[in-house]
């Protein structure tokens, strides 16, 4: 791994810079010669696994009492090195029958769920509501999860349809760029400033819809999705399902 090697390269070259500083005024000691090692040269470095330090201390040499000395592992390192690339998967239910290459699909493509997650996890704004019966809190986790599931599906629908297409949606991204794999938080966010005006009477009922004109970004995510125009969506009746 790359980052072994350089990690290890580095811890080396300070070691053998911190050697030539033992028996200065800041290192006359052995446990101050072990502290400046570990703030100096591992810094938590995960390949400080490797190294062995040793302070050696010379009755002999009065004016140079201590000797720092490492070891470096070479056998571990190579033993580490021959699992690079290698990940232990287990799977059980119906997961277990998969083969290895299915398995490797299938844990590659959690991210895809973990997606999901990241639509889920994050702030809601709705009206206050006061839920006082776990059934009433179930309902607003299903209103939230069927939300996100509609989330999710937009996004896929609109990939799906550049693919096919092979050009990017472009515009949607700041500063007018393209994107060929658009989030469902940027398609949401091409809608924030569109207005929908109502005349009301007095009595609430509504006189008059005017929505507002789609920009050309707006136009093309409705193209991308099959759906009409808003005045033609808002138009037709809803249907109801009891």
């Amino acid at each position: 791994m790359v980052r072994r090697h350089t990690d290890r390269a580095a811890i080396e070259a300070e070691l053998q810079r911190l050697q030539g500083l033992v028996n200065t005024d800041d290192d006359k000691t052995p446990e101050m010669v072990t502290r400046r090692v570990q703030s100096k040269a591992f810094k938590k470095r995960p390949a400080q696994q490797y190294f062995t330090i040793e302070v050696v201390s010379h009755a002999d040499h009065p004016a140079a009492p201590l000797e720092l000395r490492y070891r470096v592992d070479d056998a571990q390192v190579q033993r580490d090195a021959e699992l690079d690339g290698v990940y232990l998967l287990g799977a059980g239910g119906k997961a277990a029958t998969l083969s290895d290459a299915e398995i490797m699909a299938e844990w590659k493509g959690q991210y895809k769920v973990e997606h999901s997650f990241r639509l889920v996890n994050q702030l809601f704004w709705v009206t206050p509501l006061f839920l006082k019966t776990p059934q009433r809190m179930a309902a607003l986790v299903l209103l939230i999860m069927v939300g996100a599931l509609s989330a999710g599906l937009i996004e896929r629908q609109v990939r799906r349809a550049l693919a096919e297409l092979q050009q990017p949606l472009k515009g949607l991204m700041p500063e007018g760029r393209d994107s060929g794999r658009p989030t469902v938080t940027h398609l949401f966010k091409a809608f924030a400033d569109y207005s929908l005006v109502q005349v009301k009477e007095a009595c609430g009922r509504v006189v008059e819809s005017r929505f507002a004109r789609l920009n050309p970004v707006q136009a093309h995510i409705l193209e991308l999705l099959g759906l009409p125009q808003p005045a033609e969506l808002c138009a037709q009746p809803v249907r109801v399902c009891v």
